[in-house]
Parts: structure tokens; sequence; C-alpha cells
């Protein structure tokens, strides 16, 4: 036995080991070239890494799996011992790890309505009823939406998912039946398009679960633009990110602005600096603010000092928007409030399908909201706070050249008060005290004044009912946004309770609009008539 033991032991020390396989590792490559065209991704970055490759000394044991066309990039699997070798390619613009990125969780959370939705205080904040009211509700933009998924089921959210698809975590979109991986989704669905709780409810969502649960890599958020912008979106909704500058979504954003898509990016809740891709030059990066326009302290702000290829200093956000407190959609029919910057994101990339609804590009629409936002003192607030009244006063600018204009006649001293609530004892007080006759209808959704009886008066005060934003039909819009545009003056009246109180104006054509809004309720009779009077006044002006 002796022998036979003694070559067992000699076969032992003279058999060497298998070697161990090198550990691999993901990385996205980002590639020099020609920009390629909308869909044509792996064949041709394969090809172009080939070319690239062949100049390396050595060879670079490399998988690709996923190509993207917007980033002009390539996931590969290599060992690790070989990144450094790849990045220095001639050709390789930059090599990433395949990172982690993960939602902006919202907050704070508390469960609302089970069923119905009501108005939010935000729509009204920002001024969303005074567009609707001239019939921009969003018709005809595809916003993309990269998020937890969608429950397209929602009350608030049928038929306004065109396309849904399930990103993998190697970048790879496969169309599938919409549903939402956690709740966030549905939420931020909620605001951009929802029938009762959205900013644009005639717009269209194309959606891409990106953050199955709340985290995804970097290769799924690649893919899911890839995929969007396949879908001829204008508008990109996110709110996901990434901790200080990072170069990952430089390409991508370019191709937006080729593409003339308006990207509207979460700035962060972490209340400190502000996350990629949101604290980028070009985007429009959104912070929170309340109802009594106080910035949030979870809102993400400070200046953002960016290397190549941007070289610049930049002050984020660039705008804040509602995002306290405030309602949406979740999944199975319910509704909750939430609060983060996620939030406001969503409610300004709403305001912003509802100006290029009006037939504004993506750029023209961008610089509006800044130049037009209302702006705050307060540090992190940005140009300011988003008012869409103004802004759609900013994109229609009379010619630089054409002569001054010519003073309106003056109106005559008579209104017509169109009343579909009770309360009209302040608006009366309001028009006796600016010695306007009224001339009073009570109107129902079966009975209203048309467009001959309107026109007869150089003044309409039209009180609206609660749920009047989603009743009105499409031709009463039109109706009275043809008699604003020939220069008649109209002042919308709605009532929201536990909102603060608001009026906004805005120029149509010849004419001038008014949407006054918020919990009027809470003003005693001499306060609503004097906030009416001065909004009446202003408006004949």
């Amino acid at each position: 036995m002796a022998p036979f033991r003694l070559l067992i032991l000699l076969l032992t020390l003279l058999v060497a080991p298998a070697q161990a396989r090198p550990p691999t590792v993901e990385v996205i490559v980002e590639l020099d070239g020609p920009a390629l065209p909308k869909g044509q991704a792996k064949a041709e970055l394969m090809r172009l890494l080939k070319t690239h490759l062949g100049q390396a000394e050595g060879r670079l044991r490399i998988k690709a799996s996923k190509g993207f066309w917007a980033s002009q990039s390539l996931l590969v699997r290599l060992p690790a011992s070989e990144v450094k070798r790849l990045a220095q390619v001639p050709g390789v613009r930059r090599v990433y790890p395949n990172r982690t990125v993960q939602l902006g969780q919202p907050v704070a959370r508390a469960l609302s309505d089970t069923v119905g939705g009501g108005s939010s205080w935000a729509l009204a904040h920002i001024g969303a009823p005074s567009l609707w009211a001239a019939g921009m509700r969003g018709q005809g933009i595809r916003i993309g939406h990269l998020d937890t998924g969608v429950d397209a089921a929602h009350p608030d959210l049928r038929g306004k998912i065109v396309a849904f698809a399930e990103v993998s975590a190697d970048g790879v979109a496969r169309v599938a039946e919409p549903y939402d991986s956690s709740l966030h989704g549905t939420y931020t669905a909620g605001l951009l398009v929802g029938n009762h709780v959205g900013v644009a409810p005639e717009a269209r969502l194309v959606s891409a679960l990106v953050l199955p649960g709340g985290y995804g890599t970097l290769a799924q958020v690649l893919g899911g633009l890839d995929w969007v912008l396949e879908q001829n979106v204008h508008i990109v909704s996110m709110s996901l990110g990434l901790e200080g500058t990072q170069n990952e979504f430089v390409p991508v954003i370019e191709r937006m602005r080729q593409m003339g898509v308006l990207p509207v990016f979460a700035i962060g809740n972490s209340g400190g600096a502000p996350a990629t891709p949101g604290n980028m030059p070009g985007v429009l990066g959104i912070g929170a603010i309340d109802s009594a326009n106080r910035v949030a302290g979870f809102s993400s702000r400070g200046e953002v000092r960016w290397g190549t290829p941007y070289n610049t200093v930049v002050q984020k956000p660039d705008l804040v928007a509602p995002g306290v407190d405030v309602r949406s959609s979740i999944p199975g029919g319910r509704y909750m409030s939430m609060s983060g910057t996620s939030v406001s994101t969503a409610i300004a990339a709403g305001g912003a399908a509802l100006l290029m609804s009006g037939g504004f590009k993506a750029e023209q629409v961008r610089q509006a909201l800044l130049n037009s936002a209302l702006p705050l003192s307060a540090t992190g607030s940005g140009k300011g706070a988003i008012r869409l009244g103004d802004a759609l006063a900013a994109l229609k600018p009379a010619p630089p050249d054409s002569p001054p204009a010519a003073k309106p006649p003056t109106p005559l001293k008579t209104a017509l008060l169109v009343i579909e609530t009770p309360e009209t004892a302040a608006i009366q007080k309001a028009l006796e005290a600016l010695e306007l006759s009224s001339t009073v209808v009570q109107a129902s959704p079966d009975k209203r004044p048309g467009a001959g009886e309107i026109a007869q008066y150089p003044l309409v005060v039209w009180v609206l009912p609660p749920d009047w934003s989603q009743r009105w039909p499409e031709a009463q819009r039109k109706m009275l946004r043809a008699y604003v545009e020939q220069g008649g003056r109209l002042v919308l009246i709605a009532s929201y309770p536990g909102q603060q109180p608001l009026a906004e104006s805005s120029t149509f054509g010849k004419g001038r609009a008014s949407f006054v809004s918020g919990d009027l309720d809470s003003l005693s009779l001499e306060q609503r008539t004097q906030a009416l009077r001065g909004v009446i006044q202003q408006i004949l002006r």
C-alpha cells in the first residue's frame, strides 16, 4: 500500500492546479465617431469598436451584449484587469462601470382616497387651468416616462399609455403589458397625464420600466432612453440620479437637443448637492416648493462645476414647482399624497407638454419657462417658480418691427356673468364697484351661453363648477379662446377648498384671460370682493 500512496502523493504534487478565470466586469464603452441613425446600435457600434481595437496592442478579451445608439455606447464584459487598457484604445472616448442607478425616493407619503381623484392644489399653482381653458391640454404630445412602470388600468390613466416596455439589466427593451413594479411610476404618470390629477390630461405616455422596485443599472436607463426616443417623444421626464457630476448622460442629452426633445429631470432629494442628470447644463433640473412658495428642505441645490465637455459652472435647480403634499394616482385605483423632486419634475414636464401642445418647440418652451418664472428669494429656487400663463405670454411676443399697438377703445360698461355655482355676491359687488352693469346667466352642463351671446359683451366672468376641467366639452374651450383672441376679456373663477388663492393672467391674440382659483371661501366677503375687483380692473386695462 505504501508505494500506491506515494504515487498518489506524487501525482497530487506534479499536476498543476487549474487556473481560475480572472474576474470579469460590466462596463459602458462610449465611442467616438459620427452620430448613428435612430435605432441603429449594436452592429454599427461593434464594427466601430473592432476598428478601434485593431489599433490596440495585444488582444482584449471583450464580449459585447448591447449597443445604445443615442449615447454612442456599448455594454461590454471583460476581465477587470483589462479595463484600463480598453480606456486607452484610440477612438474609445470613455469607459464607465455599469453602476446602479436609483430612484429619487419620495420623502413623505400619505394614503388618500381609495376612489375618486379631485384636483390637486399644484395644478392651480402653476396656472394649468388657464391653459386648459385656452384649449391647450397636451393634445398631440408624447412624454417619455422612465420609472418603475405604470398601472395602465388606473381610472386616471386608462387610454393614456400608448407604449410600454420593460428594460432588462443589460439594457434590452421588450414591449410588454404595462405594470408597476412599485407605485412611484403610476404616481408620476398620474401627475403627467391623469384625468383628475394630471397637468396635461390629453398628452400621452411612452413608459419604460427601467427601475424595478426603484433600482436599476446604467444600461437599463440608457436602453430605456433609446427606446422612448425611438417612439418619437417630445419630452423625457426622469426622477433618477447619480451622485456628483457624471458624464454618462452627456451624449444622450446632446442627442435629445438635436432631436428637439425636452429633458426634464429631478434635481434630487438629498437637500445637498444636485444629482446627475438633473444637474447638467441644457436640461431643466427641477426643485420642489410647497403651496406657500417655500423651497422644500429636501430639495437639492447649489453650484455645480462641470469639467469636460462643458467646462462651466451652473446653479441648480433651474426651476421649482410644487413638490410637497401633492396627490396623484397609485396602483389599484387609489391615490396618495407624496413629497419629493420627482413630484415637482412630473408637474414641470406636464406643464411643458401643455405649452408644446400650442405648437411651440422644445427649446422655445425651455427658454419661456426660464424667462417667465416667478422669482423667489429663497436659496435653491433657481430662476423661480413655474408660471404657465406667463410662459405662454413669453412665447407670443409682439413682432419687434411692428408699430405700437393702437389703444383699445374704452370698454362698454357691461359684463356677462355666467354662474355654474351658487356664489355670486362678491363678484357682483366687484362689478358694481367698477361701475359695470352685469347680465347674470345661470348656466348648467346642458345650457350654457353660446358664441353669439358672449360676443355681445366686452367682459365675461364665468364662475366654474368644481369638476369643470374634466366635464367641459372641447367646443366650449375653443369658443372661449376664440372670444378672447378676437379682443374679449375673460375671467374664469374656480374654488378649490384648502388651496392658496391665486390669480394668473395671459394674453391670447387681441384679448386677455385671467384665471382665479383656490380656497376663495376662506376669505371674507370684503376680501373676495377686493381681490376680484383688482383682477377685473387689471384685465380691462
